[in-house]
């Protein structure tokens, strides 16, 4: 949410000046940024070009899978999520990930919690995945990314075919062709 002020003085001799501010509520920019998959966010997804976005994904990789032993796999967060401590001095701030891995600390993981109880693992759907980092000054950011789960693996079509070479049956779940 941006607000927008307008400030104006009074000199003694009769001459105004005025200065218009603008603030971004949802940014701090002394709080923590994440990096996922190769871009910027700030506090709630918001980009370095002050645009949200809430199509980040979390997808099964070579080494890590979103769902392991029928449960969501954190693992999969911390391979996917670097969140750094983030402090804007003077007039600028780090606005890429090659910025943030140069001039900044990643967070200690200890202060990174992964909230993944609305993941329901056995059932097929996109569900979501707040992390939440605190660096070292007490400011906190909150990153929404998504889980896909495919639910259950199901069992192969069976085929079916008699001994006498009679028509051959195709069972798909509930389906006989």
């Amino acid at each position: 949410m941006s607000t927008q002020q307008t400030a104006s003085a009074k000199t003694e001799n009769g001459n105004t000046a005025s200065i218009t501010v603008r603030i971004n509520a949802s940014v701090n920019y002394n709080a923590p940024a994440f990096v996922f998959d190769g871009n910027v966010y700030y506090n709630d997804n918001v980009m370095p070009n002050g645009k949200t976005s809430g199509n980040l994904v979390l997808k099964d990789t070579d080494k890590t899978k979103v769902i392991v032993n029928g449960k969501f796999n954190d693992a999969i967060v911390t391979d996917s999520v670097q969140a750094y401590v983030q402090s804007a001095y003077g007039t600028d701030f780090d606005k890429t990930a090659k910025d943030l891995a140069a001039h900044q600390q990643l967070i200690n993981p200890s202060n990174i919690k992964i909230d993944s109880s609305k993941v329901n693992a056995s059932v097929a759907g996109l569900y979501p995945v707040t992390i939440t980092a605190t660096n070292p000054a007490g400011f906190t950011s909150k990153l929404v990314v998504y889980a896909i789960v495919m639910g259950p693996t199901e069992k192969a079509p069976q085929e079916y075919v008699k001994a006498d070479n009679t028509k051959v049956y195709n069972i798909n779940g509930n389906v006989v062709s």
